[in-house]
């Protein structure tokens, strides 16, 4: 299992809302029992990893650990939205004159801390300076009031808002002023310009762009990324037009799954040794329940995509390599298995499977009846392959988008075309199942029926001819009566 690495999503993969999903459970239980390299991959945040893995341990009942060290490496395990932003610790509050503004919870303050940032501010301190800032109903009696002194160098968004008005209000503030808190809480400072001059923009990072996430409730619940589109939408009409320039992390996007790999491979490196942690030919797998985040980014980054219909996806089309009803389902289906059920596929161009999920073998492929359905199934679901059922079987035809999605997958040459769109060569000029012969021969030699020469007699019946039909079984007499 050295050549294999799983990112888990978390949120609709192994647990949803408050509830733990059964197979997430068996899931986890598996892969480390098989000592499979892999991470905890989550747009969630707004607490440390190891409170995180801590949590998420109780409600699996198996232990999660956030990271660990090896040889002075460190092995993340746990991956938060904002995990992959530790490294900008370096870049900025590192002095006594320049701070950080982190949006999300309480707790977010604490992992800011934790990844090295030096002075980590919360909305609500700066209101414990000024509650005129945000002028309506809130609370700031548990917040310590922020030296205004040190100017805000960027904007972090760690995780969602816990009040859309008053972290916006704080943003569009900051950007205007240039970071400069005196400039936002002090009446001195007062300008009756409509708009503000805004200039070199401050950065801001985001952790993740989701737009919804799912809980135990019917519809979805708005997430950062929607949080996002409303600041664009007030910073747009705030600055006459301009657009809202950021950084984005988390899934989908590259610095995430850059990350992520680099965690899995250090994890191979501690269960299989130094050479594991270079191994070029590893397989990557991101499992996950939203077809824009974990299936775009998984994709992006050249892994197997695994879409889990426990989640957010409600259905219709996606881009996912393969769909599975639950994560477990996914663990069924070893990678030999679906590479033996993708060649048969592609060698003949249709695949026949009985509707029988307890069959232990198919009689094509040397695998059990169960992993060829729900292979193929996947593949129904991307619309590359059509299917058609007829006394209990299933057939899968491969068609054209298919064929070249298995060609990648495979690795096969473009000469190379699947049995059922192999063209025969015909003779030019000759019709089949007819032998070549000379213009108006007869095939009987002149034997069989001909025109008439000129002046033959026409022969047939006489004029007087009389025909006679007599009565009987079939031509409409009676039945002869029975001895």
């Amino acid at each position: 299992m050295n050549r294999i690495g799983i990112a888990f999503d978390i949120d609709g993969v192994l647990i949803k809302g408050k509830f733990v999903l059964p197979e997430g459970v068996r899931a986890i239980q598996r892969v480390k029992a098989a000592k499979v390299p892999f991470v905890l991959l989550t747009n969630g945040g707004g607490t440390t990893e190891v409170n995180k893995a801590r949590e998420l341990s109780e409600k699996l009942h198996t232990e999660i650990k956030s990271s660990q060290y090896s040889n002075l490496l460190v092995i993340r395990k746990m991956i938060l939205s904002h995990t992959p932003m530790a490294h900008l610790a370096k870049k900025y509050s590192q002095t006594e004159t320049e701070s950080v503004l982190i949006i999300g919870k309480d707790s977010c303050k604490k992992a800011a801390l934790e990844y090295g940032f030096k002075y980590p501010i919360l909305s609500g301190e700066i209101l414990a300076v000024c509650p005129e800032v945000w002028p309506f109903k809130h609370s700031v009696n548990n917040y310590e009031p922020t030296n205004i002194d040190r100017k805000v160098g960027a904007i972090l968004s760690f995780h969602d808002s816990e009040d859309w008005g008053r972290d916006i209000q704080i943003v569009c503030d900051l950007l205007r002023t240039g970071g400069d808190l005196r400039h936002v809480v002090e009446p001195k400072h007062h300008t009756h310009r409509r708009r503000h001059y805004i200039g070199q923009q401050l950065p801001i990072y985001f952790s993740n762009g989701d737009f919804v996430w799912s809980n135990n409730l019917p519809l979805t619940r708005f997430a950062q990324g929607s949080f996002l589109h409303a600041l664009e939408g007030v910073y747009s009409r705030l600055s006459g037009g301009s657009k809202l320039k950021y950084t984005m992390y988390g899934k989908p996007h590259k610095p995430t799954y850059d990350f992520a790999k680099h965690a899995i491979d250090t994890y191979a490196a501690e269960l299989y040794g130094a050479d594991a942690l270079q191994d070029s030919g590893r397989l990557y797998f991101g499992i996950g329940d939203n077809p824009e985040s974990d299936i775009e980014g998984a994709n992006r980054a050249g892994w197997t995509s695994v879409l889990v219909k426990t989640g957010v996806y409600e259905g219709g089309k996606h881009e996912a390599n393969l769909l599975v009803d639950n994560v477990e389902e996914a663990m069924l289906i070893p990678t030999e298995n679906r590479k033996k059920i993708y060649q048969q596929l592609f060698q003949e161009g249709v695949l026949v499977a009985k509707k029988d999920y307890n069959l232990p073998k198919h009689n094509e492929v040397d695998v059990p009846n169960l992993h060829v359905i729900k292979a193929l199934q996947s593949l129904e679901s991307r619309g590359l392959v059509h299917v058609q059922f007829s006394w209990q079987y299933y057939y899968y035809f491969l068609n054209d988008a298919g064929i070249e999605y298995l060609r990648k997958f495979l690795h096969l040459p473009t000469e190379i075309v699947p049995r059922t769109h192999i063209k025969t060569a015909k003779a030019p000029g000759v019709r089949p199942g007819r032998e070549e012969r000379p213009r108006n021969e007869r095939r009987d030699g002149g034997d069989g029926y001909r025109r008439r020469d000129d002046g033959e007699k026409k022969e047939g019946a006489a004029g007087d001819f009389r025909p006679e039909f007599r009565g009987g079984v079939g031509r409409g007499g009676p039945r002869p009566a029975q001895v």
